[in-house]
Parts: C-alpha cells; sequence; structure tokens
C-alpha cells in the first residue's frame, strides 16, 4: 500500500467539514497553508482507514449483512431475507421470545414488500395507475 496521501485523492476533494470548509475558502487563507491543512487531514484519514482495516474483521457475516440497509440494495430485491440481521440484533426487537419472533417476522414481511413498493411509489409520480 503506497503511503504518499497524494495518491488518495485530490487534495481539493477533501472534507474536513462545514465550519472548517468555510473558514478555508476565506479570501484571507493562504493557498499554501490551505493545501497542507488539507494534506494533513488526509495523512489522518490514511491513516484512521488503517487503523480501521488492522482492527475490523471484514470477514464477519454481520458486518457484511449491513451491506443489506444500502437503500440501493434494499429496494432491488436481491436480498430475499433480512434474517441474518434480525437474528444478531434480535435484543433490539423485544424482551420476550414472542415480542422477538413477532417483530422478526413484521420486518420480514416489510423487507419482502420493499421492491414492490418502490414500485408503486414510481408509478404513483409518474401518475399511472397500479394494476393488480
Amino acid at each position: 500500500m503506497p503511503l504518499d496521501p497524494r495518491n488518495y485523492k485530490d487534495m481539493k476533494i477533501v472534507l474536513c467539514g462545514p465550519n472548517t470548509e468555510d473558514y478555508l475558502n476565506e479570501e484571507g487563507a493562504s493557498g499554501k497553508a490551505v493545501e497542507q491543512f488539507r494534506l494533513t487531514c488526509l495523512v489522518f484519514y490514511v491513516e484512521l482507514v488503517k487503523q480501521m482495516r488492522k482492527r475490523v474483521n471484514h470477514k464477519d457475516k454481520t458486518l457484511q449483512a449491513l451491506e443489506y440497509l444500502d437503500p440501493k440494495v434494499a429496494m432491488n430485491g436481491t436480498v430475499e431475507i433480512i434474517s441474518p440481521l434480525t437474528i444478531r440484533f434480535s435484543k433490539l426487537l423485544g424482551k420476550s421470545q414472542s415480542e422477538i419472533a413477532s417483530a422478526r417476522d413484521t420486518l420480514e414481511n416489510q423487507w419482502v414488500s420493499l421492491p414492490d413498493s418502490k414500485e408503486e411509489m414510481i408509478l404513483k409520480s409518474s401518475g399511472e395507475e397500479l394494476v393488480s
């Protein structure tokens, strides 16, 4: 992995937050100082990612299943069940086994219907009627 941070992103698009961006874009900010500041931020981001890669098990099934929550994935219908997540986070669904089972069933049913609801939204926004 190259260590030169200039290999990672264009310095002009390193995000530093809205308040910092406002300050950096002020007329009095020196171009050289701004570039050095962005470079320092980039070095920090690169090191942060390196440390995360060392500490996070990217092959963990739960972590991989979190991809399901990406709206593009959720709405395209390619992931038919979300039980890996509902099982892993079952304590968030209720206290008793019956509450958890009921909540899991509800979530699974809602999950399966997401692609259909996307189609309904598209049809409604285009003014077309849904044909059953």
